[in-house]
């Protein structure tokens, strides 16, 4: 019962922060985007160098669908929280995380031309039930962590206070996972 107040109270919160930040909200929407076209856009241009092999090289792997993947979705979660949480900890640094969420999408946007390259279809498939999603929960948990307090507080403090980010980070690798290791294989089992 704690467990279901706790998410309702972080989806109200979360829409209570929506009406009240709206600039912000756009603003993350905006810096998402330009990161996932830039990913794209430099994925495609950069010609056959390392960049371009270690994508297609994921992409690969995310085809296939190992253990290895969980792994790194997993690891690249808790990267973007802890970094979130770096960038909560100062004043002057709060809006650094908007560098986070260029960066993350960026790398959904890279990895979705690469698996294009590898596959058409598994690329639809990737981009309509994990890429966007996976965007917007990039996107959100930026602007959970943009709209805290502009407090001075230490690791401890900011970890306390960044539960929600935490919250949309896990829902967000939870449903990636699942988007990834059941529907996309029944659907391309169907195909």
């Amino acid at each position: 019962m704690g467990f279901l107040c706790f998410v309702r109270y972080s989806f109200q919160e979360i829409a209570c922060r929506l009406r009240m930040y709206r600039w912000k909200l756009i603003l993350c929407i905006a810096v998402s985007l330009a990161g996932f076209v830039l990913g794209i856009a430099l994925f495609c241009t950069c010609g056959y160098g390392w960049w371009y092999y270690n994508r297609c090289n994921f992409a690969c792997k995310i085809t296939e669908a190992g253990f290895s993947v969980l792994l790194t979705f997993i690891i690249a979660a808790a990267v973007i929280y802890v970094l979130l949480t770096l960038c909560s900890m100062l004043r002057q640094t709060h809006f650094l995380a908007y560098l986070v969420n260029l960066l993350a999408c960026f790398y959904c946007g890279a990895t979705l031309a690469a698996i294009f390259v590898y596959s058409t279809v598994w690329g639809i498939l990737y981009a309509v039930f994990v890429a966007v999603l996976w965007l917007a929960t990039i996107c959100l948990s930026c602007f959970v962590c943009i709209s805290e307090l502009h407090i001075n507080r230490c690791f401890g403090e900011a970890v306390s206070d960044m539960k929600l980010t935490a919250f949309v980070l896990t829902a967000g690798v939870i449903y990636k996972i699942i988007a990834l290791f059941v529907i996309l294989k029944i659907l391309t089992m169907l195909i």
